[in-house]
């Protein structure tokens, strides 16, 4: 059993990663993060990834130190769609939103169950800052799930996240 316990202005950092191919696409991506973090108070790291290969890698053995990862589709060896399912299978939580320059692979994104499928060219600032908004909404509500563990006569409640 576990219940969901609402804090008051819960201040988290949140860790978001970024994997593209492309050196140029992730400074701009990279910056519109920030800026966006910034504007709505939100603590942030961001690191940065130019394969889906060192991603699966880097989060291989702690699949869910990310809490949201924007994933480009079109990269070299390993598609994002294939990154994206190998993180899923090894446990990953993290609220993934695909940023690509295709929209061939929308339908397919959606068996890894992202927040949303992004088209670079086509999205717009004030659109890239509501999915990046509700990822973070949804990271929130993940971080305030409570777990109820009874032994005996002692009840403590401890985040769901550390439990999983």
């Amino acid at each position: 059993m576990y219940y969901n316990v609402r804090e008051r202005k819960a201040a988290i950092m949140l860790t978001v990663f970024l994997c593209d191919d492309n050196r140029l696409i992730i400074e701009k991506y990279c910056a519109l993060i920030t800026q966006i973090a910034k504007n709505n108070q939100i603590e942030i790291t961001l690191s940065t990834f130019e394969s889906g290969e060192s991603l699966v890698f880097h989060l291989s053995d702690s699949p869910n130190q990310a809490d949201i990862i924007y994933l480009d589709i079109l990269m070299g060896v390993q598609n994002g769609i294939d990154a994206a399912r190998q993180l899923r299978n090894c446990g990953c939580k993290a609220e993934i939103v695909f940023l690509t320059t295709s929209e061939d692979f929308v339908y397919e994104a959606f068996d890894v169950t992202p927040v949303q499928y992004l088209v670079k060219d086509s999205t717009s600032a004030s659109k890239f800052e509501q999915v990046f908004l509700r990822a973070v909404s949804l990271v929130k509500d993940k971080t305030t799930e409570m777990f109820l563990c009874e032994s005996g006569t002692s009840r403590e409640l401890l985040p769901l996240k550390s439990v999983t």
